[in-house]
């Protein structure tokens, strides 16, 4: 036999055995992938189980359930007193609407003075978002007595009371930078600042509390990430109300300055002694 023909006929059969072995194991890689996935796939169905039994996330899922439920009866319960609206009042009203909830806002006003309106523009926007507080509005022309009392002498005046006690007062728009092109959320931060809006934490402390539990689980993360969205967005949505636009057609006639209103002001039958 021919010697380069039987050395041929070796490397071919060594090639071939190489061949065989790799694909050999090949399939064993294979099989060992698919058995490794069928294995984590029942894990997780086991591990799932029994995180849905776990009794601490059924308890702070039953708690924020609660939370939520009494936070939409106390949000009802306040509607009913006037809350979550701006509405104008009679000096007839005025005190029992301030002693009737715990923080009230109260724009006292002049129908001719163009700063009230804007004053009225931006507390508007705010009273739907801030449920827990009383937004109103008096004719200060209409209200000698309670103007006399309280001292206002500039318009527009909003006075922030707690629990029937003025607490706080913005006389014009000298705490907004002075100038009327002011934002509404300049605004809330002023009133943020003096405590006549609530700030909104209810709702993040027992997310808080339940983040520990979620981050270890990266199962029910994203469920639970949803119910937190939903929950955020119970919360939020009246934070993005249709807002009301001042009509930009008034004429230049109509624009009081801060000096003109009070002048204006005085020619009123008020008694400021």
């Amino acid at each position: 036999m021919d010697p380069d023909s039987v050395k041929s006929t070796l490397s071919n059969l060594a090639f071939g055995n190489v061949m065989a072995a790799a694909a050999r194991d090949y399939q064993k890689e294979v099989l060992a992938q698919e058995k490794a996935q069928a294995s984590s796939s029942v894990n997780e169905d086991i591990d799932l189980d029994e995180l849905m039994d776990d009794p601490e996330l059924e308890k702070l899922h039953a708690d924020r359930i609660a939370a939520l439920k009494k936070e939409a009866e106390k949000r009802q319960a306040l509607k009913r007193q006037g809350h979550g609206e701006y509405r104008e009042i009679s000096e007839g009203d005025f005190l029992g609407e301030v002693t009737g909830s715990e923080k009230v806002i109260c724009h006292f006003y002049h129908r001719e003075f163009y700063r009230c309106k804007i004053m009225d523009k931006h507390l508007k926007s705010l009273a739907p978002r801030h449920v827990d507080t009383k937004f109103l509005k008096l004719d200060a022309e209409n209200a000698p007595f309670f103007v006399t009392k309280l001292g206002i002498k500039t318009l527009p005046c909003v006075i922030l009371f707690r629990n029937g006690i003025a607490s706080d007062r913005l006389v014009g728009f000298q705490d907004l930078g002075g100038k009327d092109d002011f934002s509404t959320k300049t605004l809330e931060g002023f009133l943020l600042k003096k405590g006549a809006l609530p700030a909104f934490l209810g709702l993040f402390v027992p997310v808080g509390m339940a983040g520990w539990h979620l981050s270890c689980n990266r199962i029910l993360f994203f469920s639970c990430a949803l119910f937190v969205a939903l929950a955020v967005g119970v919360h939020l949505s009246p934070y993005f109300p249709p807002g009301s636009v001042l009509s930009s057609s008034s004429s230049a006639s109509s624009i009081v300055n801060l000096d003109s209103c009070i002048s204006l002001l005085n020619q009123v039958a008020f008694d400021f002694q």
